[in-house]
């Protein structure tokens, strides 16, 4: 583990990189999960890694097609904050999950997107938001998930452990899993 200076100058320490592609780089650190565009990384980290402008259009052109074909949309999870909301006995904390939604196809997108938090504890999706949207090409938004069920770090066994999101653009429903909740910490 290390600490990474970016060149916006946020720091991230004790960080280790799960993920490096030619556009982000997923890194674990101690505040958290946090994707990266290679642009922001330090300078001996690109090289470290290869990085070309080259190799990051080819790896777009490539992603795109294939994420066309499959699914219009590209959602991540991006964070996890500890909340308080009103609710009908007064205020309570609840996870706050939070997620990009982007379209990564060629043609604008529109349909229903569902979100659904699962665990393993309780077999099934533990909470989860519907929306319809419309959404040109490149383009993307920020959602979120409000629920009672933490990471691992807080509810053991009966933590959020993924996601599965469904998309009706229409086409055919998709689903895909995120594991990379499991290991998300509490901000």
């Amino acid at each position: 583990m290390q600490d990474i200076t970016l060149k916006d100058g946020t720091v991230l320490k004790g960080a280790v990189i799960t993920e490096p592609t030619p556009v982000t780089m997923t890194i674990r650190h101690e505040d958290g999960v946090v994707k990266v565009p290679v642009a922001n990384m330090p300078d001996a980290l690109m090289e470290k890694y290869h990085y070309t402008p080259e190799l990051r259009a080819k790896w777009e052109e490539e992603n795109a097609a294939a994420a066309e074909q499959k699914n219009p949309l590209l959602v991540e999870n991006i964070a996890l904050k500890l909340v308080e909301v009103d609710g009908l006995f007064g205020k309570s904390e609840r996870f706050r999950y939070f997620f990009r939604v982007r379209n990564v196809s060629r043609v604008p997108f529109s349909g229903k997107v569902e979100i659904g938090l699962f665990n393993q504890g309780v077999k099934g999706v533990v909470t989860k938001v519907s929306f319809t949207m419309s959404m040109e090409p490149g383009f993307g938004t920020v959602v979120y998930i409000d629920s009672h069920s933490g990471p691992r770090s807080f509810h053991g066994d009966y933590s959020i452990r993924g996601c599965r999101f469904s998309v009706d653009g229409g086409a055919e429903m998709q689903a895909v899993t995120l594991e990379e909740l499991a290991t998300l910490e509490v901000k």
